[in-house]
C-alpha cells in the first residue's frame, strides 16, 4: 500500500509531503455544508476517559458538554467483544476515547468547538464531516462486465472461488437485501435470531444482517437516543441505490445462472445504510456517520471495508479510527479516489492504511472523471460498469465507487487463498501484482495511478517484496534544517511488507524538478525479511537545493525500487517554507520569513498554524509596524481594500534550533524594509524564545533588534506588533484593555466565558498600547479598521502612548484589535536597538497577568543575571568526571537546558561512569530566580564502540565499513592502524582505541558473517538462428530464484526457459539468480542470432586468448580451410590486411601493432558463408 508521507526534522524548514497526510489543526472559517449541524466528534484526553460512563460525573461537567447527547464510537460490549477476540495486547488505539456529541443544531460550531475545548477534557473536537458517493451515471451500452476479464478474474476463479467467512462490508447507502444475486450473499449473524433480544450483547437488537444508522427521518439522526435500526435495506432507487451497485461489483452471487457475476465468489456482504428513507433520491450526502458504520462492519465480522464516497476534509479522528480498525482489528479499508478529475486528496482514500483506488475503462485509459496522484494505491475499472441496482434489476454506471467494490472483491479471494496475511499485506500484495501496463496507455499520469491496474489472477500467485518509504528526514551534515542553496542528506525507513528481498535490492532517488540536484542517488539496501525495517542512516541520499527553489511549492521527488525481477516507485515531494511553527508549549504559532505572525498568508489565514491555545484557533492576523511617521513607515499588516502590506522581504534564512542559545527552542532569522539590501534602510534580525516547564508555558517571547543600515539617523523611531485576535464568537464578543503592571495589552470574552484571555506583552521600556474597536461605525470610534487600516491610523497605533486602553463594548463586547509598541528611540546609521515582546495565552484574565509576571522576570532578570563558568573535562571510557563550577555562590545542576528538577546542588558534581559523551547544565541560584544555565560538556576518550556501515551479515563478494570514534591510536585485529577498515571475510574483527592524554584504552569487538553466493553462469544451445527456440541452462542452484532477460524486451523467472528470437543481431543476455539465504549473482553473455547460411559454417569458431594480453591471437575454426579473415575495429574501419588460410586450425594472428580496444573479426568461407566474434585486446 502506497504510505502517505511527511518529513520530520529538527526546525521543519523544510519537509516531506505525504498526500493526504493529518494534523491537528482546528476548523476554522468551516462551510457550513462540509459538515452536519449539531454533531461533533471528539477524542478525549485520557485521564477522562470516563466522564461519559458516569451520570453523576457528566452532571458536574461544564454546560456545553452536559447538554450534549453523548454517543460513543464503539459500544462498550462491543469493545469488549472485540478485546476478547483480539486477546491480551496493547491496542494501537483506545477507541473507548471517541465520541461522538449532539448538540443544538441552531448553534455556531465554531464556538460549541471551542466551548469544548476550554473544559479542557479533550484532546480534539472536529465537525463531523459529511461525505458523499461517488458515482458518475452514464447510460452507455456496452458489453456487460468486460471487467471481470480485464482484471482476470475467470482466471482467478480457477485457483481460488474465495471464501464465505470473508466478509465484505459496504458501508453505503444500505442495499436491496432481497435482489436475486445478492439475497443469498448476505452475512447472517448466527448469534442474533430475530427474537426481540439483544442476544450477542452488542447493544443492537436483531442486527442480524447488517444496521440502518439513518432510520426512515433524517430529521432524527442525531437526536437524543437515536440510534436507528434494523433493516439496512433501501426503499428506493437513483443514489439510494448506490450500495447496492457498489454490493453487486463486490460480491453479488456467481455461477447461479443469473444476472451477474461478482469478483469476491463466495465472499459475504454485510451492509450499514446511511441513507434516511425520507432524503430525495438525489441527495449525494449520507445523513449519518459512515465511520460509524465503518467500525460497526469491523466489529461484526467483515474483513474488507468497502468506502465508495468521500469527502475533502482531513480529520485527524478519522485517521485515529482507520489505525483502530486496520492494525488493531484486523480489517483492510478500500476506498475510492474521487470522480473529480483533480490531484487533490480525497478521504478516506488518502489516510494512512487505506487503500486508494482510481478508475480506468474497458482499454485501461484512466477514467476521464478519475481523481489521481500519489496517494491512489491502484488502478480498477470504473468506467460502464454492469452490475446490480435496485428493485432487483441491473444496469450500468461508472465511477471510482466501482472500481473500490472490485478491489474488494478481489482483496477477498487474496484472503482466502493467504488467510495469515495482514491487512497492509493484502493490500500490498494487490497494489504490487497489479499490472503496471496500464502506463502504456496513460503516458501523462506516470506513476499517478498507484502501481498498476488489478490483476487479480497474477496476485494470488506472485511473489515479491513490497517496499516502502517512511519517517523521512532532510538535513545538512551537521543535524540543522537546510535552505534554498544548501547540501542536504535524506533519510528513510525502508520496510518490506511482502517476500524477503534480495542482497541486490536497491532504491534510487530522482526528480524532474530544476530545483534539486542529486550526487548520491542510488542505495544498496541488501536483503529485508518479510515485515522487516533498514533505516540509510550511514548512506543517505545527497542533494542539493537551488538557490531559487521556490517557497511554499511542493517539489516532487521519486524513489525507484529494483531487486531482479521487483519494480517498484514511490512518488513524494517536499516543501520550501517561508515559515516555522513554534510549537513546544501550550501555544502554537507561527514565524514567517518576512515578519508576519500567525499566517504567512493573512488574506486565505494559510501558511501557518495562526495562534492556537488549547486547541483553539484565537488569531485573525498578526504583524509587524515601525516607522517615525505616517510618511516613513514599514508594516505587513491590512490596508485599504481587503489588501495587505508588506514592505519586508527576508533578509536570511528562518531557521529553528533545539536547544536554543538561551531558551528550549528557538526561531530566528532577518528582514528587510526592502527588496535587496542594497536599498534597505532597516535590518530586523529576530529571535523567538519559549519554554517547556512551568510556569513559562503559556507564552512565546519575540526579540527584535532593529538595525539603522541607512547612512542618516532614525529620530522618533516607533517599533509595535499589532493583533486582531478571535477570542469570543468569532471575535464579535471580544474587549481589549491594558495592565499597567506588567504593560500587557490583552483581549478577553466580555461576557462570563469559558473562552481565554490573550495579549501581547511589552518586555521592552517605552510601551505604548492602543485598544481598537474594528467597526468604524461605531459612535466615538476614532477609526476603525473593516474600511481599512491607512498609514496614518497605523502610526497613530503605535505612537500614541496610553491614550486609548480599552476597546470593545464593556456589556456585551464586539470585534476589537490592538497595537502593542514601544517608542520613541533615536537609531543612528550603524547603530541598533532591541525591543522584546511576549505573546500569551491563559485561560483567564488573573492567569495572563500572572503569566506576564513569568515572562517579565525570566526576560529582565533570569536571562540579565551572569551566568557560572564550568570546564569541559576529558574522561576515559566508562570513568566518572568531576565538574566544577564557579561565578556564583549557589549552583544548581540540570540533565536538560531547560525545565525538569535540580540533580544536584552545589559547585562541584561527581558523575557515575560514563560511555559516551555527555552534556550537564549548571545555572547561578544565588537569587529566587536563576540564571541561564551553562553547558557543562564531558568528553569520553578513547570510547571503542564499533558502527557498520551495513549489516554485518554479507554476501560473498560485499563488504563492509567497521568504523569507531575518534582517538589517538587504532589497534584492529587485523593489524590495520587507521579509525575505519573495509572488511569482506567473516570472523570476529576486535579494536583497540588508545587516548594518549590520558593514557586510557578501550577494546571493543564485532561479528562479521558471510554467506554463500549462488552460481550465475549458463549455458545455451548451438541452434541460434531466427524463430528456433534456443534453451537456457544455468549451474542449478537448490531452491534458488531465476530472473532472465534475454536483450529484445521478453524476460522469464522460469529455471531453464527457452526463448525464440524472431530478428537477426547480436543480444545480450542477464541472468540473477537469487539464492534461499537471499544472496544474489549476476551474469550476462552476448548472444548472436545469425542467418541459415551462418548456421551452415558451424558455432566453433575461436580465438585464444581472448581478451588478447599477447602479440599472436591463435583462431580456430575447424574443418575450414580457405577461409578469409577480416578484422575491423569500433568504428568499422579495415585495420588489418584480409588473409586468406590454408585449413584454419591454431591459425596464428599477428595483433602486434594494434591498440587495445574491441574488435570484429570476419571469418569468410570458400563458399561464402560467414561468421564474425568479438576479439578484445587488453595488454
Amino acid at each position: 500500500m502506497q504510505a502517505r508521507l511527511a518529513t520530520t526534522f529538527l526546525g521543519v524548514l523544510l519537509f516531506l509531503c505525504a498526500q493526504g497526510q493529518t494534523g491537528k489543526v482546528p476548523p476554522q472559517h468551516l462551510d457550513p455544508a462540509s459538515y452536519v449541524a449539531g454533531s461533533v466528534w471528539v477524542k478525549l484526553k485520557p485521564q477522562y476517559k470516563g466522564i461519559f460512563e458516569s451520570k453523576s460525573a457528566t452532571a458536574r461537567m461544564p454546560a456545553a458538554v452536559r447538554s450534549a447527547q453523548a454517543q460513543p464510537f464503539v459500544s462498550q460490549a462491543v469493545q469488549q467483544r472485540s478485546q476478547g477476540r483480539l486477546g491480551p495486547r496493547k491496542l494501537n488505539v483506545d477507541i473507548s476515547l471517541y465520541y461522538q456529541l449532539a448538540f443544538d443544531k441552531s448553534r455556531s460550531m465554531d464556538d460549541y468547538i471551542e466551548e469544548l475545548y476550554a473544559t479542557g477534557y479533550f484532546e480534539t473536537v472536529e465537525p463531523e464531516y459529511t461525505v458523499s458517493s461517488l458515482m458518475t451515471p452514464n447510460d452507455a451500452s456496452i458489453g456487460q462486465q468486460y471487467y471481470l476479464q480485464v482484471i482476470r478474474a475467470y482466471e482467478a476463479w480457477d485457483v481460488t472461488q474465495g471464501d464465505e467467512s470473508i466478509v465484505i462490508g459496504i458501508v453505503d447507502s444500505g442495499g436491496d437485501l432481497d435482489h436475486p444475486d445478492l439475497q443469498s450473499q448476505l452475512y447472517i449473524d448466527p448469534a442474533e435470531p430475530l427474537d426481540g433480544l439483544d442476544n450477542n450483547g452488542d447493544g443492537y437488537i436483531d442486527n442480524n444482517r447488517g444496521w440502518d444508522f439513518s432510520g426512515a427521518k433524517a430529521s432524527l439522526v442525531g437526536t437524543p437516543g437515536f440510534i436507528g435500526d434494523n433493516d439496512p435495506s433501501v426503499p428506493k432507487g437513483n443514489l439510494f441505490g448506490h450500495g447496492t451497485m457498489v454490493a453487486g461489483c463486490a460480491g453479488a452471487a456467481t455461477n447461479n445462472s443469473i444476472g451477474i457475476a461478482g469478483v469476491g465468489f463466495k465472499s459475504k456482504l454485510l451492509f450499514t445504510k446511511h441513507y434516511s428513507d425520507d432524503q430525495p433520491d438525489n441527495a449525494s450526502s449520507y445523513s449519518s456517520n459512515t465511520y460509524f458504520g465503518m467500525l460497526y462492519v469491523a466489529t461484526h465480522g467483515a474483513k474488507i471495508i468497502n468506502c465508495s464516497w468521500g469527502g475533502s476534509n482531513a480529520s485527524s479522528i478519522a485517521q485515529d479510527l482507520i489505525n483502530h480498525v486496520t492494525l488493531d482489528l484486523g480489517c483492510l479499508v478500500v476506498a475510492a479516489a474521487g470522480n473529480s478529475n483533480v490531484e487533490t486528496p480525497l478521504y478516506p482514500a488518502a489516510y494512512d492504511n487505506v487503500l486508494s483506488v482510481a478508475a480506468s475503462d474497458e482499454n485501461d485509459v484512466r477514467s476521464t472523471f478519475s481523481n489521481f496522484g500519489g496517494t491512489v494505491d491502484i488502478t480498477a475499472p470504473g468506467s460502464n460498469i454492469y452490475t446490480t441496482i435496485f428493485d432487483n434489476s441491473y444496469g450500468i454506471d461508472g465511477g471510482t465507487s466501482f472500481s473500490a467494490p472490485i478491489v474488494s472483491g478481489a482483496a477477498a479471494l487474496l484472503w482466502a487463498v493467504n488467510p495469515s496475511l495482514t491487512p497492509l499485506q493484502v493490500a500490498e500484495q494487490l497494489r504490487i501484482s497489479s499490472d503496471a501496463t496500464l502506463y502504456d496507455k496513460n503516458p501523462g499520469y506516470l506513476n499517478k495511478l498507484g502501481k498498476g491496474r488489478l490483476d487479480i489472477a497474477n496476485a494470488l500467485t506472485f511473489q515479491s517484496p513490497s517496499i516502502r518509504a517512511s519517517k523521512q528526514l532532510l538535513v545538512k551534515d551537521d543535524g540543522t534544517p537546510p535552505d534554498r542553496g544548501d547540501d542536504a542528506n535524506l533519510y528513510f525507513d525502508f520496510t518490506n511488507y511482502l517476500k524477503a528481498s534480495s542482497s541486490g535490492l536497491t532504491v534510487t532517488l530522482s526528480s524532474s524538478s530544476t530545483f534539486i540536484t542529486i550526487t548520491q542517488d542510488v542505495l544498496n539496501l541488501g536483503s529485508i525479511p518479510e515485515n522487516g525495517k533498514v533505516h540509510n542512516t550511514n548512506t543517505p541520499f545527497k542533494l542539493s537545493l537551488s538557490p531559487t527553489a521556490p517557497i511554499d511549492q511542493p517539489i516532487e521527488i521519486l524513489l525507484t525500487f529494483k531487486d531482479g525481477a521487483y519494480e517498484d516507485f514511490q512518488l513524494l515531494n517536499f516543501v520550501v517554507p517561508s515559515f516555522i511553527d513554534i510549537n513546544e508549549n501550550n501555544i502554537t504559532t507561527t514565524l514567517s520569513s518576512a515578519g508576519r505572525i500567525g499566517f504567512s498568508n493573512p488574506e486565505s489565514q494559510t501558511n501557518g498554524s495562526g495562534f492556537i491555545y488549547n486547541d483553539r484557533s484565537l488569531l485573525y492576523e498578526m504583524g509587524v509596524i515601525m516607522g517615525t511617521s505616517s510618511s516613513v513607515l514599514f508594516n505587513n499588516v491590512r490596508a485599504l481594500s481587503g489588501q495587505y502590506d508588506q514592505d519586508f522581504t527576508p533578509a536570511t534564512k528562518i531557521m529553528k534550533s533545539t536547544p536554543g542559545t538561551r531558551s528550549y527552542s528557538e526561531v530566528s532569522g532577518a528582514f528587510q524594509n526592502a527588496p535587496d539590501a542594497a536599498s534597505a534602510s532597516l535590518l530586523i534580525s529576530y529571535r523567538s524564545l519559549v519554554w517547556k516547564n512551568v510556569p513559562y508555558q503559556n507564552f512565546v517571547i519575540l526579540e527584535y533588534t532593529i538595525k539603522n543600515t541607512a547612512a542618516t539617523a532614525f529620530n522618533g523611531f516607533y517599533m509595535g506588533l499589532y493583533a486582531d485576535w478571535d477570542v469570543e464568537n468569532s471575535g464579535a464578543g471580544d474587549r481589549a484593555s491594558w495592565d499597567a503592571g506588567t504593560r500587557l495589552g490583552y483581549i478577553y470574552p466580555a461576557l462570563p466565558s469559558t473562552s481565554p484571555t490573550v495579549g501581547i506583552q511589552m518586555l521592552s521600556t517605552k510601551p505604548q498600547y492602543y485598544a481598537i474597536d474594528n467597526d468604524q461605525s461605531i459612535v466615538g470610534n476614532p477609526f476603525g479598521v473593516y474600511d481599512g487600516y491607512t498609514d496614518a491610523e497605523k502610526f497613530l497605533s503605535i505612537s500614541s502612548g496610553l491614550t486609548k486602553t480599552q476597546a470593545g463594548d464593556p456589556t456585551t463586547g464586539n470585534d476589537v484589535s490592538h497595537a502593542v509598541a514601544s517608542g520613541p528611540y533615536t537609531i543612528n546609521a550603524g547603530q541598533a536597538i532591541t525591543i522584546a515582546f511576549a505573546l500569551h495565552a491563559a485561560g483567564n484574565t488573573a492567569d495572563a497577568i500572572t503569566s506576564a509576571k513569568y515572562a517579565d522576570s525570566v526576560y529582565n532578570y533570569t536571562l540579565k543575571a551572569p551566568v557560572p563558568t564550568v570546564a569541559d573535562v576529558e574522561v576515559c571510557y566508562g570513568s566518572s568526571a568531576l565538574l566544577h563550577a564557579t561565578g556564583a555562590t549557589k549552583f544548581n545542576w540540570y540533565k536538560d537546558f531547560t525545565g525538569g528538577e535540580p540533580v544536584h546542588t552545589g559547585s562541584d558534581l561527581s558523575t557515575p561512569g560514563l560511555f559516551n559523551d555527555t552534556v550537564l547544565y549548571v545555572s547561578n541560584a544565588n537569587k529566587s530566580y536563576e540564571s541561564l544555565r551553562t553547558p557543562a560538556h564531558v568528553f569520553v576518550k578513547s570510547n571503542p564502540t564499533i558502527t557498520a556501515s551495513r549489516s554485518p551479515i554479507l554476501c560473498e563478494g560485499e563488504s563492509v565499513t567497521l568504523s569507531v570514534n575518534a582517538a589517538d591510536e587504532y589497534t584492529w585485529n587485523t593489524g590495520e592502524k587507521t579509525q575505519s577498515i573495509e572488511v569482506s571475510t567473516a570472523g570476529t574483527y576486535n579494536v583497540v582505541v588508545r587516548d594518549n592524554a590520558l593514557n586510557c584504552t578501550s577494546p571493543d569487538a564485532i561479528t562479521v558473517t558471510v554467506k554463500p553466493v549462488p552460481s550465475a553462469a549458463f549455458t545455451m544451445s548451438d541452434d541460434l538462428t531466427p524463430g528456433t527456440p534456443v534453451q537456457f541452462t544455468p549451474d542449478h542452484t537448490p531452491d534458488a530464484e531465476w530472473f532472465w532477460e534475454f536483450g529484445d524486451g521478453a524476460e522469464s523467472n522460469d529455471e531453464s526457459p527457452m526463448h525464440v528470437y524472431d530478428a537477426l543481431g547480436t543480444y545480450t543476455v542477464s541472468l540473477i539468480v537469487t539464492a534461499s539465504n537471499y544472496c544474489q549473482s549476476t551474469s550476462t553473455q552476448p548472444i548472436d542470432i545469425i542467418t541459415n547460411a551462418e548456421h551452415g559454417i558451424g558455432n566453433q569458431l575461436t580465438a585464444h586468448p581472448n581478451p588478447v594480453n599477447t602479440a599472436v591471437v591463435q583462431i580456430n575454426y575447424p574443418g575450414r580451410e580457405n577461409a578469409t579473415l577480416t578484422l575491423f575495429n569500433a568504428q568499422g574501419q579495415h585495420v588489418l590486411d584480409d588473409y586468406t588460410t590454408g585449413k584454419l586450425n591454431d591459425y596464428p594472428l599477428n595483433l602486434s601493432r594494434l591498440a587495445n580496444g574491441v574488435y570484429t573479426l570476419t571469418v569468410t568461407t570458400a563458399t561464402g558463408a560467414s561468421r564474425t566474434m568479438k576479439i578484445v585486446i587488453l595488454r
